[in-house]
């Protein structure tokens, strides 16, 4: 396990651009960064060498910090020990001193005058010089209580380094994947470290002492080998596709059109949501220029009109190309008499005329545009909004608006709302809608207006009605909080 800490390590928690945004990443030491968003990229050599060198510098400078406070600490307990011993000794001394006085006092009393003594008698209760064996003794406490005290600070300090155990992925998992007890590993960062990345993880980092619990479920997005694990990652069953486009049926076609998001009404815009397409058409005077004049039709109605003026304008081409008639009548013959004409018309009788294309009547024409269902919508970043929506679809209502909050007052704020702004509606046609659309796309006088249509709980599958409903939730929330966010700059 210890092996598997080492070779791969977070390095440091930095900002960098990614894509034109500004994002917090977790950095290892094999140049993978973990966004906030839970994406995982590569950094250069650059990039990588100099989040290395801050990292160094960072740590050396911890390191000399360390080590100074450790010699001051054990600097302090020697000192601590030296004057303990010199107080006993003293004490001690003291003791002995006044017990040879008492001693003597004793003496006197009971004899006037003391015998002569000699000189080893004179000298007996000197205290003896120490013996090599008594330093040698006293050398190793000393060093024992250093040894002991530098031990002490480093376990002390290893321990408020790696305080926090989390979770993290011993291999690379496809989206989709079941967790083994394989799949994960243990990883320790410093609390400080684990409670910023925790902030960033919508759905917390899952501590090492729960790991377990999520072996036999999903993983809900692609995770590279090293990334620590947050339950945003973790699902109880399969990730869930996009539901309009997974059940379409096989006829049906993907086609995507630009609108200007602008002058749209967007609060019931996203996956899901219904539409009533409008073609309103520009009137043209007789020398092919706009007028003020508009009217409003079906999509149907408007490629309806567009065939009917192409019919007429190759039935023009085609008298253009047709060679005149000789205007002098018909030729003569050898003796000068004229030639009777044999495809002349006879008298009374007219040529069949070739009948002109008629405009359907409006109650021929089925407006096939008057309910249409959005499948998907890409953003001003060419991302599906279904991608964007359903990160925030599947976390509790709680958590969602503390992580949007917290993305409110980031600083990358706009960039984050930006991602909820519309650029281009998908949706699933027939070929007949497909062909209608694409005319009305290609005229010149006519521009393409949505009207939104309240979409009833009964129109699609459950699964459909369920994922719409959440994606209202997830709106609602995103305009209240960002709303007011700007509202505040």
């Amino acid at each position: 396990m210890e092996e598997n800490n080492k070779s791969i390590t977070l390095i440091a928690k930095v900002n960098i651009t990614y894509k034109g945004e500004s994002r917090i990443a977790a950095v290892y030491n094999d140049r993978t960064a973990i966004l906030d968003t839970g994406e995982a990229v590569t950094l250069s050599e650059s990039q990588f060498a100099k989040v290395m060198e801050k990292w160094q510098k960072a740590k050396d400078e911890e390191d000399e910090k360390a080590a100074l406070e450790a010699a001051k600490a054990a600097e302090e307990e020697a000192e601590k020990a030296r004057k303990a011993a010199e107080r006993k000794a003293r004490k001690k001394a003291a003791r002995e001193k006044a017990a040879m006085e008492a001693e003597e006092e004793e003496k006197q009393d009971a004899h006037l005058r003391l015998p002569r003594r000699s000189y080893r008698e004179e000298f007996s209760n000197v205290p003896k010089r120490p013996s090599l064996a008594m330093i040698a003794a006293a050398t190793l406490v000393y060093v024992a209580v250093i040894g002991g005290t530098l031990f002490g600070s480093t376990y002390l300090l290893d321990n408020y380094m790696n305080k926090v155990s989390v979770a993290q992925l011993s291999t690379q998992m496809a989206k989709d994947s079941q967790f083994t007890p394989d799949n994960l590993k243990q990883l320790k960062m410093p609390e400080s470290v684990y409670a910023e990345l925790n902030k960033s993880a919508p759905g917390g980092l899952v501590l090492w002492e729960d790991a377990q619990g999520i072996v036999g479920q999903y993983i809900a997005m692609d995770a590279v080998k090293g990334q620590y694990l947050s339950y945003d990652f973790v699902s109880e069953s399969r990730t869930m596709a996009n539901p309009w486009i997974q059940n379409l049926d096989d006829d049906a076609q993907l086609y995507t059109i630009q609108f200007d998001p602008y002058q749209t009404y967007q609060q019931l815009l996203f996956a899901g949501s219904h539409v009533r397409m409008k073609a309103a058409m520009t009137h043209l005077d007789e020398n092919g220029r706009a007028t003020p004049q508009t009217s409003v039709c079906s999509i149907s109605e408007a490629a309806a009109d567009y065939r009917v003026d192409d019919d007429e304008k190759e039935e023009e081409k085609a008298k253009v190309d047709t060679p005149k008639e000789n205007e002098e009548g018909s030729e003569a013959n050898a003796d000068g008499e004229p030639q009777p004409d044999e495809n002349k018309e006879s008298e009374g009788e007219k040529a069949p005329e070739t009948p002109k294309p008629s405009k359907p009547s409006k109650a021929e024409i089925k407006d096939r545009f008057d309910d249409i269902v959005v499948v998907d919508i890409i953003n001003t970043s060419n991302e599906s909004m279904f991608d964007v929506y359903l990160p925030l679809a599947r976390m509790t209502r709680d958590d969602r608006r503390e992580f949007l909050t917290e993305k409110a007052k980031s600083s990358g704020a706009a960039a984050y709302y930006a991602r909820f702004t519309p650029m281009s509606l998908v949706f699933a046609l027939d070929d007949t809608q497909v062909s209608e659309l694409s005319k009305v796309e290609n005229m010149t006088n006519a521009k393409i207006t949505y009207t939104l249509l309240p979409s009833s709980s009964n129109e699609g599958s459950a699964e459909e009605n369920s994922m719409y409903l959440k994606f209202m939730e997830v709106q609602r929330d995103v305009n209240e909080i960002f709303g007011d966010a700007m509202a505040t700059q």
